[in-house]
């Protein structure tokens, strides 16, 4: 998944989210910015069951374990 860093692509999601427009939505287009450990962004470690991993996507961040697909663009 780190050679998508930069790129744009299309990642779609487990779930509904809100987006920062305050709408829901179940992928998100954009550039790639980054793949981060959840201790670097949250500050400590992810409980059982949930991703260790986050994807920064544009100005959203979504966890690992709702992402499903991400296609490059």
């Amino acid at each position: 998944m780190k050679h998508f860093i930069g790129k744009k692509v299309l990642v779609t999601t487990a779930e509904w989210f809100y987006a920062p427009d305050g709408k829901s939505y179940r992928a998100v287009h954009g550039t790639l910015r980054g793949l981060h450990r959840s201790e670097e962004v949250l500050g400590g470690t992810a409980g059982r069951g949930h991703a260790e991993w986050l994807l920064e996507i544009g100005d959203m961040v979504i966890p690992g374990c709702q992402v499903k697909y991400i296609i490059q663009c």
